[in-house]
């Protein structure tokens, strides 16, 4: 091609091969690299008889040894390799070889590494090698900011994640709760709450809310937080959450269009008042309409009643926190004979003077 024009050189590239064109770019890119390589470099070159290149020391600076046969014996690395040793007098610079089986290419390959060491030593950050370090120290940094940004977005998410629940999706039996509001090993969807951990319902609360609760004397005044688990079990309006768990006011409307939901609400409120010792019965008031009474479940409830109210006739933190989050979980998404229910139980008791408990009830619900 070199020696034909440049149209003729067109035509004869034209009719190769696509692989062979693949080649002949390839080979052109390495020959244009090498010169600028070459020609970038500010040290004197000196050329090699022996080993056909031009490098940057001379070959009567350069002393060279082998390792071969040397030492008691027995060395594999002696016995099997070439390993080769340059030592560049007038920098000092000492160079081992020893990857390949072969003297000769284990020879040119030390004054291939010399080379580059040599203008390394004399260069520094302007040599090739030095070039190298520089890149690679700049994709070390940009390695070490792209994994702090993803460690930091990642957290940010998963924190999102947490203040922003799926209450829908776990309502639906899609979702576990959240890993942060687990209590125990096996994860909890809404299945396993009203199946297998049936039994268990008040262990699971009593450990969540003990989890949640910061509180470390009972003359705290700050109310008790409400655990995940409450919270998912029954959702409620955006108005009576936090800013950091409020559920998205499209979630709470699929909610409460959804009568699977409401379903789910239902067994959780039931599941609440045999918890406390409790029954609910329906009947009809003198209209027709449908009434849901809560009633006292004889031993049930003299068994139980300690989880209502305590020996000062004051209400548990945990009855604090079940009883008004299911009134307002009742109360928004539209459940109306259950929600009357409460308030009608703490009514009645609310007649006896030593009930303080149903008096600081109805306060809390009616707030």
């Amino acid at each position: 091609m070199k020696s034909s024009s440049k149209v003729e050189a067109k035509k004869v590239f034209a009719a190769l091969p696509p692989r062979e064109k693949l080649d002949v770019v390839r080979a052109l890119a390495t020959r244009r690299r090498c010169r600028r390589r070459d020609r970038h470099s500010k040290l004197p070159k000196y050329r090699s008889a022996e080993f056909e290149r031009a490098y940057f020391f001379k070959e009567d600076d350069v002393i060279e040894e082998s390792t071969l046969g040397r030492g008691p014996g027995g060395q594999a690395t002696n016995r099997r390799m070439q390993t080769v040793i340059l030592r560049h007098t007038p920098s000092r610079l000492i160079v081992k070889f020893s990857r390949f089986p072969s003297l000769w290419l284990n020879r040119r390959a030390a004054r291939e590494l010399l080379h580059w060491r040599l203008e390394e030593h004399y260069l520094g950050p302007l040599s090739t090698l030095g070039h190298r370090k520089q890149l690679a120290m700049r994709r070390q940094r940009r390695h070490n900011r792209t994994m702090t940004y993803l460690e930091k977005k990642g957290a940010s998410l998963q924190k999102r994640e947490q203040h922003q629940p799926y209450v829908y999706a776990f309502q639906k039996g899609e979702r576990a709760l959240p890993p942060v509001g687990e209590v125990g090993a096996s994860p909890l969807y809404i299945y396993t709450i009203f199946g297998s951990e049936c039994r268990n319902l008040w262990t699971i609360l009593n450990g969540a809310f003990t989890a949640t609760d910061p509180r470390t004397s009972p003359d705290t005044v700050a109310p008790p937080p409400c655990p995940l688990l409450v919270r998912y079990m029954f959702p409620v309006s955006h108005r009576h959450e936090d800013d950091l768990s409020k559920i998205s006011e499209e979630e709470f409307s699929r909610c409460c269009a959804d009568n699977e939901v409401k379903q789910n609400v239902k067994r959780a409120f039931l599941c609440m008042v045999e918890l406390f010792g409790l029954c609910r019965h329906e009947v009809q008031d003198k209209k027709g309409r449908p009434r849901a009474l809560l009633v006292e479940d004889g031993l049930n409830w003299i068994e139980r009643k300690e989880r209502m109210y305590g020996q000062d006739c004051h209400l548990t933190p945990l009855a604090v926190v079940l009883w008004k989050r299911a009134y307002q979980s009742l109360s928004d998404l539209g459940i109306s004979p259950q929600d009357e229910s409460i308030l009608l139980f703490f009514k009645r008791h609310r007649k006896k003077r030593e009930n303080v408990w149903a008096a600081e009830a109805l306060a809390l619900l009616q707030a």
